[in-house]
């Protein structure tokens, strides 16, 4: 059976925020290196810029800080700014939805 991130990552947060105040403030899920096609079929887009391992990711952390989470996400590459955007990076970019 497939790892499934997103129930992993669900479930995560879920229990980091009814721990409390009391519990470990951060929970780390490693992910092992290599695993980035998906269910097996994606492949990346053909630009140049995105190189493999891109969008593997490695690990995540939520650290819980007062009444907030701070997610942490950790890729097999790089972060780098081939366009030019002056923000640090532009090729990945993750979004975590409740």
């Amino acid at each position: 059976m497939k790892n499934n991130k997103t129930t992993t990552l669900a479930v995560c947060l879920a229990s980091l925020l009814a721990l409390g105040t009391t519990a470990a403030q951060a929970v780390t899920f490693e992910d092992p290196k290599g695993d980035d096609k998906g269910p097996g079929n994606y492949v990346y887009p053909t630009d140049s810029v995105y190189k493999p391992g891109s969008f593997d990711i490695t690990k995540v952390t939520i650290k819980k800080s007062g009444d907030q989470a701070e997610f942490a996400v950790d890729v097999n590459s790089s972060l780098e700014d081939p366009w030019g955007m002056g923000v640090g990076f532009s090729v990945q970019m993750v979004f975590i939805f409740f």
